[in-house]
């Protein structure tokens, strides 16, 4: 056992002199490890720590020799490793520099993040390699270390981050598919710019030929094309306007003023035409104006805004429509002109005067302002029917139009219709004839034809009455005075006293039936002679000249303390009075105790009378018959039957109607009315 461990002690103390002293190849040393030589040269001697701490202790290389006293290295073999590595270090150091270089040089290439974890990736690999060259002279293999896990971290880095983009790489298109689109994308911008070459050449075409002038004007007012047309408006060549300022064609104003301006401007002070088109006035190179309607907008060329004008002279159509306004404004009737769309256009003086608005008050607005509410919803239909068939004709055949004031009264018309081809589309001329007097005429006309009629339908009851109820006293008094004339001669007397008084009442009959009808024709005329009359007090002063009628009959007669005067012939309203009364004593009061009450009501722009009695009361089949002359529904001997057909006949010469409200047992009332404007206010009351 001594000798084996002196044996392996010489061996120890021979390999740490061979480490130690200093080598003639310095690759063929033998690498032993630093702290086994310290234990073999010193067993006893105790283990400093292997590792340092800190940075510092990255770069310490105490405890490693340097590659090439490690193993047996020939020179070639060493340098082949130390060559290769660096070469590798440089080609791996370039390859993150290009692909740095095409990342920043080309923003559009996809995934670039994985680009920059492949640079960092690459290079960590190449800084390796340097590292495996330099230990061949600097032995800090703790550094070599950390590099290394920096470079496992970028590797996993790298491939965490790869993983989930190989699906979204996959799925871009190959490369000839993006050669396809793109030939196929090629051609059709090709296609397009022809087309578009095309285009500009048909609206150079457009341009040039237009017979509108056009005129397109740059951001700073400057004109910047100029067609045919345009240099025929204003008399300017091309070459020698454009560059100008549009001022002095369209203004007035500040020729150095932007373009936005000038429109801003033409816009507020142009009057506004049909479809948003302004009218204005333009300035020929003569100095002449010329009116022009013109149709402005804008558009961007590289972010500079233009603006394009569309001219057309209107000289021609402002005098042909001076010549139409002349017309219209000359015409005995009112005018209106509208579109297909109700708005008025035009109107002339007449119509101002018909339907009492100023012009600026329809212009532009619908012409149903002009008809009465309870036709307005149905008017739109009957407008839109005439511009499906447009001709002329008249309006509302076979019905009653009417129109509508400003003032809310409604007027009787006939309206024309005539359909004009313009330029802004089919609009339509109405001709309107206020019939007002017309209507009143035939009212009148047809008042007469009335009264013509009831006249003869009174002539035909007055000739049944000459020959019943005059004829039946003639042939009484025929009769007696035979009688008489055969005594006479006979001698006798006895009967003359008798005969005589029967003649004497046939006579008085035939009077009182005269005097009626003299009575029925005096009420058929309007007396001249009104006056204001106090209502209450012409009943008050009948009934104090009936009291003793009143008292026979036992009755009471009850007036209305209401106030009311009108405007009447007091002759003829005494008599209608006169008339209801007596007729409510004779009729309405049967028995003592009888009530008669007067009084009256205003509404619906009329005065209502009435004289009610609670008596038997009259049959509703009759209520028209009473009116009629000579009709009695009585056998009293008193009375000719001509009462009431005398109030009627009264009432209605003066505007008013006249009827009964009764049923048999529930007593009569008797109404007249008359026009409300007859009332005269209380303080204009004649006692």
């Amino acid at each position: 056992m001594k000798g084996q461990a002196e044996s392996a002690t010489h061996s120890a103390r021979t390999a740490l002199a061979a480490y130690a002293a200093p080598a003639t190849n310095p690759g063929a040393g033998v690498c032993v490890p630093l702290p086994l030589a310290r234990s073999a040269h010193n067993p006893v001697m105790p283990e400093e720590p292997v590792m340092m701490t800190g940075i510092t202790g990255l770069f310490d290389t105490s405890d490693f020799p340097p590659r090439w006293t490690c193993g047996t290295w020939t020179p070639l073999h060493g340098w082949v490793h130390i060559v290769a590595d660096a070469a590798i270090w440089g080609a791996y150091t370039m390859i993150p520099a290009v692909l740095a270089y095409f990342i920043l040089k080309r923003r559009d290439v996809p995934f670039p993040r994985i680009f920059w974890l492949f640079c960092l990736f690459i290079l960590s690999c190449g800084t390796n390699h340097l590292m495996e060259s330099a230990i061949f002279w600097w032995p800090a293999y703790r550094f070599a270390a950390l590099l290394k896990v920096l470079t496992a971290i970028a590797s996993w880095g790298t491939v965490l981050a790869l993983i989930p983009t190989v699906p979204k790489a996959l799925s871009l298109p190959g490369l000839a598919k993006i050669n396809s689109d793109l030939t196929r994308e090629i051609k059709e911008r090709r296609r397009i710019e022809a087309a578009q070459r095309a285009g500009e050449s048909q609206l150079r075409a457009i341009f040039d030929h237009a017979s509108d002038a056009i005129i397109t004007v740059g951001e700073r007012g400057d004109i910047t094309a100029f067609n045919r047309a345009a240099e025929r408006l204003f008399g300017y060549e091309a070459s020698a306007i454009l560059g100008k300022s549009i001022w002095g064609l369209l203004g007035p104003g500040d020729g150095n003023a932007p373009a936005e301006a000038w429109w801003k401007q033409l816009q507020g002070a142009g009057a506004p035409a049909q479809d948003g088109r302004l009218t204005a006035t333009g300035w020929r190179r003569d100095g002449h104006a010329v009116p022009v309607e013109l149709s402005v907008g804008d558009f961007e060329i590289l972010s500079a805004k233009h603006y394009v004008a569309i001219l057309r002279d209107v000289r021609e159509r402002k005098r042909a429509e001076d010549r139409f306004r002349i017309a219209v404004e000359a015409a005995p009737s009112a005018t209106v002109m509208t579109d297909a769309k109700g708005r008025i256009l035009l109107i002339n003086a007449q119509t101002e005067a018909m339907f009492g608005y100023r012009r600026d008050e329809l212009l532009g607005n619908l012409v149903e302002t002009l008809v009465p509410r309870r036709f307005r919803d149905a008017h739109p239909q009957f407008r839109g029917a005439f511009f499906a068939d447009p001709h002329a004709r008249p309006m509302g055949a076979g019905r009653d139009l009417y129109g509508l004031r400003k003032d809310g009264h409604e007027i009787p018309v006939e309206i024309g219709l005539n359909p004009i081809n313009t330029d802004e589309g089919l609009v339509v001329l109405a001709s309107i004839v206020d019939i007002t007097e017309r209507k009143r005429a035939e009212a009148s006309l047809q008042s007469a034809h009335d009264e013509l009629l009831r006249r003869n339908e009174e002539m035909e009851q007055f000739t049944y009455t000459v020959s019943h109820d005059l004829k039946s006293p003639l042939v009484n008094l025929e009769g007696f005075a035979a009688f008489l004339a055969r005594d006479v001669e006979s001698g006798r007397t006895d009967r003359i006293v008798e005969f005589t008084g029967h003649i004497t009442h046939a006579v008085g009959k035939m009077r009182e039936t005269i005097d009626a009808l003299l009575e029925i024709s005096r009420a058929g005329r309007v007396s001249s002679d009104a006056k204001p009359v106090h209502l209450r007090r012409l009943v008050d002063d009948w009934v104090a000249a009936h009291t003793g009628m009143i008292a026979r009959a036992g009755a009471n007669v009850h007036v209305a303390p209401e106030s009311l005067v009108i405007q009447f012939d007091p002759q003829r309203l005494h008599e209608v009075f006169d008339n209801l009364l007596t007729n409510a004593l004779k009729y309405g009061c049967p028995s003592p105790g009888g009530r008669i009450e007067v009084g009256w009501e205003r509404g619906d722009g009329e005065i209502r009378v009435f004289v009610r009695d609670h008596g038997p009361g009259i049959a509703p089949r009759y209520h028209k018959r009473i009116f009629e002359l000579f009709q009695r529904l009585h056998r009293q001997p008193e009375g000719t039957g001509v009462g009431l057909s005398l109030v009627k006949r009264v009432v209605e010469h003066h505007r008013g109607r006249v009827w009964v409200e009764s049923d048999e047992g529930r007593g009569a009332c008797f109404w007249f009315s008359l026009p409300a404007e007859l009332e005269i206010p209380a303080k204009s009351e004649v006692g």
